[in-house]
């Protein structure tokens, strides 16, 4: 947590001097005067408010913490271990040096796994002292390499040399105490699932009845409950699967049932859905461990396109598509003088016709059809069964749209058949037999 924004207007407003610190312990400052910067003053004011969070989750929660107080994160999230459980430590800039000559170079962020393993190989004897272990491990001692003994050792020369360029920089820099001002994220980090978890172990006894399963339960649903509500405020998402898994205290079964968000969630609703899950309780007893998790989120800020996105309701395609009065386009030209983008015609309710309309049957297509002149006074508006084309002159059964690609043919095929422009295959090459054959 950065508090370098609290600590200054404490002590510009004079609500701190940052002269006290407390039951903070402050490593390496043994004689001397201490606070004597500003810095450090403004160290002791965020010891301070470490101490007033620490006293506040006492009190409320019945927790003990443990804090560290440094100039950066790195050597804060270092700090924070040494006085556990229920302490504070400060590393003021006067005692970076001593602190890192003291702290493991394999127990730094960054520093551990391959990379460790390799700064630990490189260690000579010299660099190395045997780590204080107790008495009933005192048969295998192993050695201690303090990022301070590194630093010393080989310096940035050395390390860039071992490592490279970038990474050597990066270790000389770690090694010194310094993450280069890597920003504290004040946002909760997002977590790929939510587990509420409750285990029994064989000296506290494990669950045996019925009875103390649902009572256990119940409470770590209302537990992801609260969770719940806590992620959809402020991350603004919400799980979309959870999980219930049961261990048995042999080991040999294992239950693990997946369902879905219940429509309302709530404790009890959500209780229900859980513990439907699970018909024959006596199946897990005694029970070790009871999961229950939450994950794949989404977004209830920006939802994810889904499929249905891409449809639209009817509704909505006959608002756009019926004129001014009532009638629908079916892509023709009206008598406006523009021209009417084409669309797909809609079937006619039956509402608006009133009655049920009569199946086809092939007399309708030995109907007379209307003249020209009739049918001028219409325009191009087809009627329940098509329109009537001005160009063919008569009435067709088809929609206009359909009847263009019908005009549209007819004028490639007329274009292919003539034998002044139809394309005439010439042959690349003749063959010795073509001279006897070509026609005289």
């Amino acid at each position: 947590m950065d508090v370098t924004l609290q600590c200054l207007d404490r002590l510009e407003s004079g609500v701190s001097d940052g002269l006290s610190i407390g039951a903070t312990h402050v490593f390496g400052v043994e004689d001397g005067p201490f606070p004597s910067t500003r810095q450090e003053k403004l160290l002791c004011i965020g010891a301070e408010i470490a101490q007033e969070i620490r006293d506040d989750i006492q009190h409320t929660l019945h927790f003990t913490t443990s804090v560290g107080i440094a100039t950066n994160k790195l050597l804060a999230k270092l700090a924070s271990p040494q006085h556990k459980p229920d302490g504070q430590t400060m590393i003021p800039p006067r005692s970076v040096h001593s602190f890192m000559h003291s702290f493991r170079v394999d127990k730094i962020r960054g520093l551990g796994g391959k990379l460790g393993k390799r700064l630990l190989a490189m260690a000579t004897p010299a660099s190395q002292h045997t780590e204080e272990v107790a008495p009933k491990d005192e048969g295998s001692s192993k050695p201690k390499v303090t990022a301070g003994a590194i630093i010393d050792e080989y310096g940035l020369p050395g390390l860039q040399k071992a490592f490279g360029v970038d990474t050597g920089r990066h270790i000389f820099t770690l090694c010194m105490g310094n993450d280069g001002n890597d920003p504290v994220n004040m946002k909760k980090v997002l977590l790929a699932q939510l587990n509420s978890v409750k285990s029994f172990e064989q000296r506290t006894g494990y669950l045996t009845s019925e009875s103390m399963f649902h009572y256990w339960l119940r409470i770590l649903c209302e537990e992801m409950v609260w969770r719940f509500d806590e992620e959809q405020e402020e991350n603004q998402r919400i799980p979309t699967q959870f999980t219930l898994s049961c261990d048995r205290s042999d080991r040999q079964k294992k239950l693990t049932r997946h369902f879905a968000v219940p429509t309302t969630v709530d404790a009890t609703t959500f209780y229900a859905a859980a513990s439907s899950q699970i018909t024959d309780v006596s199946t897990i007893l005694p029970c070790a461990h009871v999961v229950l998790s939450a994950k794949d989120f989404v977004s209830t800020v920006n939802p994810s396109v889904k499929i249905t996105h891409f449809f639209k309701e009817t509704n909505t395609l006959m608002k756009n598509r019926v004129g001014p009065v009532g009638q629908v386009d079916d892509g023709a030209e009206h008598g406006g003088g523009g021209n009417a983008i084409p669309s797909v015609p809609l079937k006619p309710s039956r509402a608006k016709l009133g009655k049920a309309p009569a199946a086809l049957s092939i007399m309708q297509f030995f109907a007379k059809e209307p003249t020209p002149d009739a049918a001028s006074n219409q325009g191009s508006v087809h009627g329940h069964n098509g329109f009537f084309c001005t160009e063919c002159n008569k009435f067709v059964q088809t929609t206009a749209r359909e009847h263009a690609d019908h005009h549209l043919a007819l004028a490639l095929s007329s274009q292919w058949n003539d034998d002044d422009e139809r394309p005439v295959k010439k042959r690349s090459k003749q063959g010795p037999m073509d001279f006897f054959l070509r026609k005289v």
